[in-house]
């Protein structure tokens, strides 16, 4: 890649006081030819390069089964709670009122057309999504 010679370029011409010491760590055969230089910036894709790729998609993955879990433990919380509010007495009570209620409607087409309006659609929860973790 074009990031060594850059690196070399910009910084080595700020560098030429330590020309001579370099020059000198040659010729005593303490450094090579090619690293008698002040700043040199050498880039390589290496196999933790990979490695952090496939650690970043099993989080995000990982982040979003948290997630789910969550969400559906929060949303049976708050179902619960809600049911846990009414005594029996109460649920019977509003059961019996609602069934009064759909059986004074007098057509029928009325009645179903109140029923589709009563119905909401269930979420995708966390057993739908990962059924087989569970």
């Amino acid at each position: 890649w074009q990031v060594g010679g850059l690196s070399a370029m910009m910084v080595n011409e700020y560098c030429g006081s330590l020309d001579e010491t370099f020059s000198s760590l040659v010729y005593y055969g303490i450094i090579k030819r090619e690293d008698a230089q002040c700043f040199y910036a050498s880039s390589k894709v290496e196999a933790g390069a990979f490695v952090l790729m496939a650690a970043a998609v099993l989080l995000a993955l990982l982040g979003h089964f948290v997630t789910k879990a969550a969400a559906q433990k929060l949303h049976e919380q708050e179902r619960n709670a809600r049911r846990g509010r009414l005594s029996k007495a109460e649920n019977f009570m509003a059961d019996t009122v609602a069934s009064d209620e759909t059986n004074s409607t007098s057509s029928a087409s009325q009645h179903s057309t109140t029923t589709a309006e009563k119905i909401v659609p269930v979420p995708v929860q966390f057993v739908d999504s990962y059924r087989w973790f569970v």
